[in-house]
């Protein structure tokens, strides 16, 4: 995802935000130099969209994506999902689906709707259909997830047609994140390319992306897990891409983001 977001869609390393582990060093794009922010904690992840919200950052010509792999769990009782943060076991530490949609909503602090940032949340952790229920579809928000609030986020060694590559057996994937950034990026990662364009119009749109990603992710297809949609009048994620370029849908509301202003954008692998 790291890598997408810079070679694909132009975002700039200062504008995103990794949050790993422990915050041990990890040099994601190869290139010498570590690309992890910060711990994944709590306190950190309020901070990251504290940072953004308080210095203004963000406005109606921006986009935020909040892409997560973790692992989660649900509170049936409290009928809450939940990431489960650095070093969960030892001190239970958790971030609800409820935190959240609130700090999406305090990057929307104008009056103005037309002001608001874009918000795209991809969730691929288990249990991660929480998040899509509970994050409010304001009319610029979109979030996606790789099952239901109750069911296992499926990962295996080996994408389908692929599984006697090498690279694929010796790493774990999680099914639908891996066919969702195929879908992003336009190609595997060893170069194969893939089309998500359903229109052919020249934009991979977030709901473009959530419906390849459906498609061939085998554990969707088998009904072992179920991704999950919602957005603004199931309208909006047909718009907006991470080029930051809004496709028209022919109603008035939805501003056109600017593709040649420096997108800010928040990536975060948390677990």
């Amino acid at each position: 995802m790291f890598t997408t977001l810079i070679n694909k869609y132009g975002f700039t390393k200062k504008n995103i935000f990794v949050l790993s582990s422990s915050g041990t060093d990890w040099d994601l794009d190869g290139d010498g130099v570590d690309d992890i922010d910060y711990a994944a904690t709590r306190a950190n992840i309020f901070a990251v969209f504290d940072t953004l919200d308080y210095n203004k950052d963000v406005d109606e010509n921006d986009l935020v994506l909040v892409y997560v792999t973790d692992h989660g769990h649900r509170d049936k009782d409290k009928n809450k999902s939940y990431m489960n943060l650095f070093n969960y076991l030892n001190t239970g530490e958790q971030f609800s689906d409820t935190e959240m949609d609130s700090v999406f909503t305090n990057l929307e602090d104008e009056d103005v709707v037309d002001y608001w940032p874009h918000l795209l949340g991809v969730f691929e952790q288990c249990d991660a259909g929480g998040f899509v229920d509970s994050i409010i579809p304001y009319c610029k928000r979109a979030v996606c997830s790789a099952c239901k609030a109750d069911e296992t986020s499926m990962n295996y060694a080996g994408i389908r047609g692929r599984a006697s590559d090498a690279a694929y057996r010796s790493t774990n994937y999680s099914s639908f994140a891996y066919w969702w950034i195929v879908a992003m990026n336009g190609a595997h990662p060893e170069g194969d390319a893939a089309d998500a364009d359903s229109n052919d119009d020249g934009y991979v749109s977030f709901k473009e992306a959530f419906e390849f990603a459906k498609a061939n992710d085998e554990y969707a297809v088998s009904h072992t897990e179920t991704p999950q949609y919602f957005d603004f009048e199931e309208g909006y994620g047909k718009t907006i891409t991470l080029s930051g370029v809004q496709v028209s849908m022919g109603r008035a509301g939805l501003n056109r983001a600017d593709p040649n202003r420096p997108l800010t954008g928040g990536g975060a692998r948390l677990g």
